[in-house]
């Protein structure tokens, strides 16, 4: 099926089945679970996008060509056949050599309309470290995106009808796919889930370092109580919920003096820190040096 799937891929369908699917499937339903679908995407000639992240799932599928998926600060080679996960709150860059063609959907899971398990299934999936699958193409999920694209370009009149049932099985497909590594939650497995409730929190400051961080609102977002997201805080990392967040501060602050020129004040902003004096005071005690003798020390010549 790929070398019709591909031969089928035009321009002109691209842009058609694009604005199908944007306008048939942009919520899906299922007894256990919906989604919100953000945007249905295809190129026959992906550009390299900017470095970025964004609050929800976005799945990819290289149908022809190469390129590379940067996430952090690793980077992964990309081929034909490749389908690949960008979790929420990750940073991550597709760089495209000019003959790659890409299909993308961005999603979340409405969590107020899905069941405890589901939710729970794609908390998981959105901590997994396995986010990238070679030769996917006889894979459900492929299957299925494949089944769409060609449903779109040869009986676009049928799309509305059989859409959302095969948009639902590519998204329930996922968590199969790239979160089999992960234990379930509850139970015996108290501890784990403990752990990848700490993983999404410390993505989430990491992630927004330069804004005023209070635990209610990381708690907010995880959908769990402040009490238990401290216990989760000195269980996993040993130390409270405010000097985790100040350690990466002064971690993203390290970062930024070795390997920057910005101004002391241009990192205070960017780290969170709200004033030069605040920044220099917590940086000097923690470090022995203020911010700008500790960069001329980094930059010295041993």
């Amino acid at each position: 099926m790929m070398n019709g799937f591909r031969n089928a891929l035009t321009a002109l369908t691209c842009r058609e089945s694009n604005r199908l699917l944007n306008t048939a499937v942009s919520t899906i339903q299922a007894d256990n679970a919906a989604f919100y679908i953000h945007y249905w995407g295809s190129s026959l000639s992906h550009n390299t996008n900017m470095r970025h992240h964004h609050s929800f799932f976005e799945a990819c599928f290289v149908v022809d060509g190469s390129g590379v998926y940067r996430e952090d600060e690793a980077e992964y080679p990309l081929r034909a056949g490749t389908l690949f996960l960008s979790r929420p709150h990750r940073w991550h860059q597709i760089v495209s050599e000019p003959d790659m063609a890409l299909l993308w959907v961005g999603f979340e899971l409405d969590e107020t309309q899905s069941s405890p398990e589901m939710t729970a299934l794609f908390r998981r999936l959105a901590s997994t470290e396995t986010f990238l699958a070679e030769s996917a193409w006889n894979t459900p999920a492929a299957l299925c995106w494949q089944a769409l694209w060609l449903q779109a370009e040869q009986s676009p009149s049928l799309l509305r009808l059989i859409a959302p049932d095969l948009a639902k099985s590519l998204l329930l497909s996922l968590p199969a796919l790239f979160a089999a590594d992960l234990p379930e939650e509850g139970g015996a497995a108290e501890h784990d889930g403990g752990r990848h409730l700490f993983r999404q929190a410390s993505l989430y400051i990491r992630d927004n370092l330069s804004r005023p961080l209070r635990l209610e609102e990381v708690a907010e977002y995880l959908h769990i109580s402040g009490r238990q997201l401290t216990r989760i805080f000195r269980s996993h990392s040993g130390m409270s919920f405010g000097d985790y967040v100040t350690s990466e501060r002064l971690k993203k602050a390290h970062y930024l003096l070795k390997n920057t020129d910005l101004t002391t004040h241009a990192i205070a902003e960017q780290v969170g820190f709200g004033s030069v004096h605040y920044f220099t005071k917590v940086f000097a005690a923690k470090r022995g040096l203020p911010p700008a003798a500790y960069r001329k020390q980094l930059r010295s010549p041993l």
